[in-house]
This record gives C-alpha cells, sequence and structure tokens, in this order.
C-alpha cells in the first residue's frame, strides 16, 4: 500500500481523488471515488503524457475499535481506463 502510494504519487503530484460516495454498515466502510491527476512521472510502463486524466474505483474498510484493521487492499479501480487515456494520442 505505502509502495503503491509512493508510485502513484510520483506519476500523478497532483493527485485528487473526490469521495464520491460513502455508506457504513456495523463496522464496514466502503467508498466510491474519482481521481483526477496529470501525469508527470513514469506510470505503470507508460513514459510522462502531461495528461490529465480522470478515474474511478471504490475501497472497503473494516473498522474494530474505531481503528482500521484491514483495507485498502480491497477494493477496486479502472487501471486499463487510466492506461488507454494515457496512451490515447
Amino acid at each position: 500500500e505505502k509502495q503503491f502510494t509512493k508510485l502513484i504519487r510520483g506519476a500523478f503530484p497532483d493527485l485528487l481523488i473526490k469521495v464520491d460516495i460513502q455508506v457504513a454498515e456495523g463496522n464496514l466502510v466502503a467508498a466510491r471515488w474519482i481521481a483526477t491527476g496529470t501525469q508527470k512521472g513514469k506510470f505503470l510502463g507508460v513514459e510522462p503524457s502531461h495528461k490529465t486524466v480522470t478515474w474511478k474505483g471504490s475501497w472497503f474498510w473494516t473498522f474494530e475499535q474505531g481503528r482500521v484493521v484491514a483495507g485498502m487492499g480491497q477494493g477496486s479501480w479502472d487501471a486499463l481506463g487510466l492506461l488507454k487515456q494515457l496512451q490515447t494520442k
């Protein structure tokens, strides 16, 4: 998780993630988000395109006694859609 955060922040230094919707039930919290950023560093083998791109995803967290005990690795994001935007001329 920390390595991926470092990778994505290096590629998209102006990264902005907006939570679109968030719901909670019991000790589970789910969020759907939209990310926007300008690619200024290499990302997943793609050289900097200097394009501003947008992609979506969702994450899930499990809480116990007010602390996250699982999350961030439990979710999905549109990697293919992001890569297509970066590679389109």
